[in-house]
């Protein structure tokens, strides 16, 4: 009898030695991605504004000589950067939640773990994947059929501002139809 005690307190301690690590991983993961995140976003404003407006010159033998940057580069930097930026942070808050409150963070570990919510997290993966390359598809053929593109930003913008409302939307729903299970 007394062996099973040993045995399961053993246990125990070696799980909590475990989540300890991963805490500790999970800490250091979010901290230098919020470092990378800061840096490619100060390099990318740099990038940005050393960049010059691009314009044609024409020469005398009719050759089009293109000058100048649209700073295209330092704006894919500082939207990676702020990727990495905002991954990181959620990682940080999320691990400072579960050291402060030991019950949140037993909440979450069997919230996890259940294969229920597994199986849904992997459907709705999936189904965000089969959404995510059909739009890619759409908006492909649009860009390649469309003449006059100067439009396509702003109605990129729109379609990210949707997204991440349809996402809001989805969370707030799956979160309600949990609470009522």
């Amino acid at each position: 009898m007394k062996n099973d005690r040993d045995n399961s307190t053993r246990r125990s301690m070696q799980r909590r030695a475990s989540c300890k690590v991963s805490e500790e991983i999970m800490f250091k993961a979010g901290l230098i991605l919020v470092v990378i995140g800061a840096v490619m976003i100060l390099l990318g404003i740099f990038v940005w504004m050393d960049s010059t407006p691009p314009f044609i010159e024409i020469t005398e033998s009719g050759d089009i000589v293109e000058h100048g940057s649209d700073g295209s580069f330092g704006t894919v930097l500082v939207g990676v950067g702020l990727g990495l930026f905002v991954s990181g942070s959620i990682m940080l808050f999320e691990n400072r939640a579960r050291r402060k409150n030991p019950q949140y963070a037993q909440e979450r570990a069997i919230e996890e773990s259940d294969e229920r919510n597994i199986m849904i997290v992997n459907k709705a993966k999936a189904r965000a994947f089969d959404v995510t390359v059909l739009l890619c598809v759409i908006f492909s053929i649009v860009y390649l059929v469309l003449e006059d593109r100067t439009f396509l930003p702003p109605a990129g913008l729109v379609f990210l501002f949707i997204v991440a409302l349809a996402m809001i939307w989805f969370s707030i729903s799956f979160r309600r139809n949990k609470e009522r299970m």
